[in-house]
């Protein structure tokens, strides 16, 4: 657990993020369980993968469309976003742009 808060701390600053809600959001998505897969998340191939259960097109979009270098992996594999700190950093550039889509509404950024 020491090393997933250090990664939990570490996305949520990338981002400016409070990191309990982070962490909340692991907790709700996979108890907390970094090889969480949900295989009936999505279309045919499309699963939510990971601790914080992110789908590997959305994770590639954030990628493609970051101009930051906090995610920084060019060429994304599902085994890569299985990864906790990659897969936290993914689902923290994500949060990072619903809050400012919706205007920092947690509600609405998160459902």
């Amino acid at each position: 657990m020491g090393t997933l808060l250090i990664h939990i701390y570490l996305a949520a600053g990338a981002y400016n993020l409070d990191p309990a809600i982070l962490r909340s959001l692991c907790t709700v998505e996979s108890n907390l369980q970094v090889n969480a897969v949900n295989l009936h998340d999505g279309g045919p191939g499309e699963h939510s993968l990971g601790i914080c259960q992110i789908k590997y097109t959305t994770a590639l979009q954030m990628g493609m469309n970051r101009d930051s270098n906090c995610v920084s992996v060019k060429r994304l594999s599902k085994c890569q976003l299985m990864q906790p700190d990659i897969n936290l950093l993914y689902a923290a550039a994500y949060l990072r742009f619903q809050l400012n889509r919706y205007n920092g509404n947690i509600h609405k950024a998160v459902s």
